[in-house]
């Protein structure tokens, strides 16, 4: 395990801790919420310690769907559809290239608006996936239920050591 992983381990796993605590509660949104924060946690942004204070926030217009083979979903636009999550505050823009570079190809960054479970509107930059790559997306919309049940063990195998990033 590199020095990154080793410095991280114990927010992730307090964040996979506290998914596994809503979830066992019934209280699905709850666990989504950690759970992207465990993602988040091994996205480049953590790599310089940044925990970034975060709000629930919904996205018109875009779907979440399943990525063929993954555990994740990719999001793309859909009119009439929503995507419900977390909106990450005051992110440094020294966070973004990390970040861009964690998504990987198959996205691109851009800039939303979003609404805040308190009704604000919020400007946001979100990953979307690449119409290049559609035929990557499997039919349908990504069922967080079903990732609890079947996918969440995979993504916690593989997201614990972060060494994909390469950081040291």
């Amino acid at each position: 395990m590199n020095h990154f992983a080793r410095r991280i381990r114990t927010s992730v796993q307090r964040e996979l801790d506290a998914a596994r605590e809503a979830e066992s509660q019934g209280l699905a949104q709850i666990a989504f919420v950690h759970l992207e924060r465990a993602h988040v946690l091994g996205q480049a942004a953590a790599v310089a310690g940044l925990r970034a204070a975060s709000v629930p926030a919904r996205l018109d217009g875009y779907r979440r769907s399943p990525v063929i083979g993954e555990q994740y979903p990719g999001m793309v636009p859909a009119a009439g559809d929503k995507v419900e999550g977390v909106l990450y505050l005051a992110l440094p823009d020294t966070a973004w290239p990390r970040l861009d570079a964690f998504e990987g190809d198959e996205y691109r960054r851009e800039q939303v608006s979003v609404e805040c479970a308190d009704g604000r509107i919020e400007s946001a930059w979100t990953y979307v996936f690449k119409p290049e790559y559609a035929a990557r997306l499997a039919a349908g919309a990504w069922d967080f239920e079903r990732f609890l049940a079947t996918g969440k063990a995979r993504f916690e195998a593989r997201y614990m050591g972060f060494d994909s990033l390469g950081q040291t």
